[in-house]
């Protein structure tokens, strides 16, 4: 439903132009971001404003993974609402998104596009395999110490990974999501995006305790419950519960 891309940051992930590359990039860069701050409000216009900003720059995504000095102006500058300019994120700093982004340079440099890596990696060991391999490529890539830790989640703590399985979702389903990497990862593969705010409804719905925490084990549970409602498409529900 359309409601979907207007109340998530899907809107402004669907609407970068760029290449697929490109578009590999920036849907990673805004689902990391995707925490602890209201997406309608905040986040959505200002990624929206990020990504209006390049775009009219004549920019790639990606030259902001090579120019240090060009991404700290962009970053500090873009304006994104009448009286709002520049990246502002409640727990990360402009220094750690742009460390983010020399990240991605060197995943880039590495494996030629984010596709190759995770193609990579599901050939290794499926999609789970692919969440967790995600976290420890970009966490081994770090070139600064990140003052924001929840930024790239740590797979050693048990984190259900929502952002991560979320992005996968974005990439692998089709309409509302983008379908890059359909052919790659089948969507009956994918493992459902679980926080708070979803395992209270599903609990709501089931009448019983049946999610207790929002760990990684906790996912996979919530994720065979679905799988067995829908064995094709398991994640497809996560809008209905989110919203």
């Amino acid at each position: 439903k359309e409601e979907y891309i207007r109340t998530s940051i899907l809107g402004p992930v669907r609407q970068y132009s760029g290449s697929d590359m490109d578009r590999e990039f920036w849907a990673l860069f805004c689902a990391l971001l995707n925490f602890q701050v209201p997406v309608i409000k905040w986040l959505r216009p200002m990624l929206n404003g990020l990504r209006l900003h390049i775009e009219e720059e004549g920019l790639a995504f990606s030259d902001l993974f090579y120019n240090e000095r060009l991404t700290r102006s962009i970053l500090k500058s873009f304006k994104w609402s009448k009286s709002r300019r520049g990246f502002s994120h409640r727990l990360v700093p402009i220094n750690d998104a742009i460390t983010l982004l020399l990240t991605f340079r060197r995943i880039l440099e590495d494996y030629g596009s984010l596709r190759s890596l995770v193609e990579e990696l599901y050939k290794d060991g499926g999609v789970k395999h692919v969440i967790k391999g995600l976290a420890y490529e970009l966490r081994s890539k770090l070139m600064k110490p990140l003052k924001c830790r929840a930024l790239v989640p740590n797979p050693q703590k048990g984190s259900a990974m929502k952002r991560l399985t979320l992005f996968l979702r974005w990439m692998v389903r089709p309409y509302p999501d983008l379908n890059l990497w359909g052919r790659l990862i089948n969507k009956k593969e994918l493992l459902v995006s679980l926080d708070t705010g979803v395992a209270r409804v599903i609990n709501r719905v089931l009448g019983c305790e049946f999610v207790k925490h929002t760990r990684w084990n906790d996912m996979l549970r919530v994720t065979e419950l679905l799988r067995s409602i829908n064995e094709e498409d398991p994640a497809k529900y996560d809008y209905v519960f989110s919203r």
